[in-house]
């Protein structure tokens, strides 16, 4: 295996990093040690390497796949150091490369947009290249229509429709920003139909988020939780219209999509699985709060896998991204209070990190 992947290159950081990424990227457990050509007797990466501008960013790129391994944590400090201190010694069009790199690593980034970047950046004469570099374009330049027509859709059936947006003031989250999350599970472009669909239930994990963020008290978002958890419209006659407008369009959408499902493909999702994922995504958001506000941060984790799994993405998420430039004053909480409390003395950044 070691010899396939490496080749004549062995002695190449580039080519080696690449070569690992590639394969890691398409789910072949090559081991990480294929890194250990490039570190020195003490078991350090070689401080030779700090001259291999485009091998660093190959070896940052692969320590991105990483699965729990040292050496790529260390690949990946590694690089990460020696790139951001080189960035001012770099011409402007390197910098903006190396910076890009550091930014946007391939494996947590749209493939479209590490094409158009790519397509930016590279510079030279190669013949191929430039072919290549032409049907990139006009391969990136048709699949841009389809989205621009796909965002005409959307923001239409938004701004017309009686539900999303409309009524819950505290959803402030961008039409752009819901596509975009579209188009990274559907990115194929003959899956237009699905990426519009997609939006429909992405929208409503925003607004419900939102809820839960800063619409909310606790006593409503109990009453809120229950309510979905039975499914039940009248359990909602004492929220706040907002709420009652939120699941109500929730019922909708469920029952629109399944139908649709249903008719393509002869089999209903609802009458075979529930509303089993919604419910248990609603449940546990709004027990991270509860417990966040008892004291209780045992329990974070006490869900089947598959639900607590997808709503940990979702809530990391929102705790690393736009939450903490949000005035959020919620009853939701988040991991990063509730590692807070556990881990007594920890820096916000700390949390963060962990």
């Amino acid at each position: 295996m070691k010899s396939s992947i490496h080749g004549d290159c062995d002695e190449d950081l580039y080519e080696v990093a690449l070569r690992f990424r590639l394969l890691r990227q398409e789910g072949y457990t090559l081991p990480a040690d294929v890194l250990n050509n490039f570190k020195n007797k003490e078991g350090k990466f070689k401080q030779n390497l700090r001259e291999d501008i485009r091998g660093l960013m190959g070896l940052y790129e692969a320590s991105q796949l990483s699965i729990g391994e040292d050496i790529l944590e260390e690949a990946g400090n590694f690089s990460s150091l020696l790139l951001n201190a080189c960035l001012q010694h770099l011409d402007r069009h390197q910098a903006a490369v190396v910076k890009n790199t550091l930014e946007h690593p391939h494996h947590k980034s749209l493939a479209r947009f590490m094409t158009k970047n790519f397509l930016t950046d590279f510079q030279g004469t190669n013949g191929w290249i430039n072919a290549l570099q032409e049907l990139a374009k006009i391969d990136f330049n048709m699949v841009k229509s389809v989205h621009q027509k796909e965002m005409l859709q959307i923001s239409k059936s938004m701004v017309e429709g009686p539900r999303f947006d409309r009524g819950v003031e505290v959803c402030k989250r961008s039409t752009t920003e819901m596509v975009h999350v579209a188009n990274g599970n559907h990115p194929r472009s003959k899956l237009s139909e699905q990426r519009i669909e997609l939006t429909k239930p992405i929208s409503l994990i925003y607004i419900i988020d939102d809820i839960f963020d800063v619409g909310g008290t606790l006593d409503e978002l109990t009453l809120f939780t229950e309510a979905v958890n039975r499914w039940d419209l009248s359990a909602f006659k004492e929220l706040p219209e907002y709420m009652k407008m939120c699941f109500k369009t929730l019922d909708d959408i469920t029952n629109e999509i399944s139908t649709k499902v249903h008719k393509e493909h002869k089999w209903n999702p609802v009458a075979l699985y529930g509303r089993r994922g919604t419910c248990g995504a609603s449940s546990l958001v709004f027990s991270i709060g509860s417990w966040h506000n008892q004291g209780n941060v045992d329990l974070v984790d006490d869900f089947p896998g598959i639900i607590s799994s997808t709503a940990t993405i979702l809530r990391l998420w929102d705790d690393l991204g736009s939450a903490k430039d949000e005035n959020q004053d919620g009853h939701d909480g988040s991991y990063v209070e509730c590692y807070l409390k556990e881990h007594r003395g920890s820096s916000v950044e700390n949390a963060r990190q962990s």
